[in-house]
């Protein structure tokens, strides 16, 4: 069960990562590039972590 969760939070990070680098190509200017960057690469990275905490349990005081 945690690693079939751990494996969709993994891939919905993933998914937020992708997202993130298309707001980057597409955004008119630098601001809204920024924002688009860093707005959903944070969501990306705490999902990706959290399914690597779920994938992998002993990993999760090292994740935090």
């Amino acid at each position: 069960m945690g690693e079939s969760v751990g494996s969709v939070l993994i891939l919905v990070g993933a998914f937020f990562h992708f997202s993130a680098g298309v707001g980057i190509l597409r955004m008119p200017d630098a601001y809204t590039r920024m924002q688009a960057g860093t707005k959903a690469s944070t969501l990306g990275n705490t999902l990706v972590l959290a399914g690597l905490a779920f994938y992998h349990p002993a990993w999760t005081f090292k994740l935090v």
